[in-house]
């Protein structure tokens, strides 16, 4: 669905390529709003899971946003740029789901990450959690803001890299920054 984006699938398109009837789609759904819907709860608690599996583990923080980047970056690879402009303009329900985990979850994690990243000595004391929190979690969906960012100029995985980047390099200590361009290097 993330591929094709919404607004130009139809209900047989969804039929057709999971080889089943129409009928038998609106027996568990009624329209595809609610298709829609149910789509974006079950990518949103995969998310979920995912990250809270990367949070526990005990390893350093900068790789846990590293496997974030490459998790989040295969996502992105899935989605067709048109995504964002059809949620918020035709499924509001949808892209308000987005953005409450966003400004929650997403929050949340990232401040858990800044939190361990300080007592590692790998990201800067001086840094105000709560706000460099706040700034990530609003950048996460701005990247997708098409008047700024027009996918045919600026390919979504791009900005992504370097919005991760940005971030990642003004947080971190003089060692966390070292640790950082090695590991990164592996990735690329």
């Amino acid at each position: 669905m993330f591929k094709q984006g919404i607004k130009s699938l139809t209900m047989d398109n969804i039929a057709q390529m999971l080889c089943i009837s129409k009928k038998t789609i609106y027996q568990y759904v009624e329209n595809k709003a609610e298709l829609v819907a149910k789509v974006i709860d079950l990518t949103l608690s995969e998310q979920h899971i995912a990250f809270e599996d990367l949070m526990k583990e005990d390893g350093n923080p900068i790789d846990q946003l590293l496997k974030m980047y490459v998790q989040n970056t295969k996502m992105m690879q899935e989605i067709n740029p048109a995504l964002i402009v059809e949620m918020t303009k035709y499924f509001p329900d949808g892209w308000n789901k987005l953005l409450n985990f966003r400004n929650e979850f997403i929050f949340d994690a990232v401040r858990s990450n800044l939190e361990h990243g300080i007592k590692s000595g790998l990201y800067r004391p001086d840094i105000n959690i709560d706000i460099i929190a706040k700034i990530y979690t609003m950048r996460a969906l701005g990247m997708f803001n098409y008047d700024i960012f027009p996918p045919d100029v600026y390919p979504g995985e791009l900005v992504f890299k370097q919005m991760f980047m940005h971030h990642v390099r003004g947080i971190c200590s003089k060692n966390g920054i070292e640790y950082l361009e090695q590991e990164f290097s592996l990735l690329s």
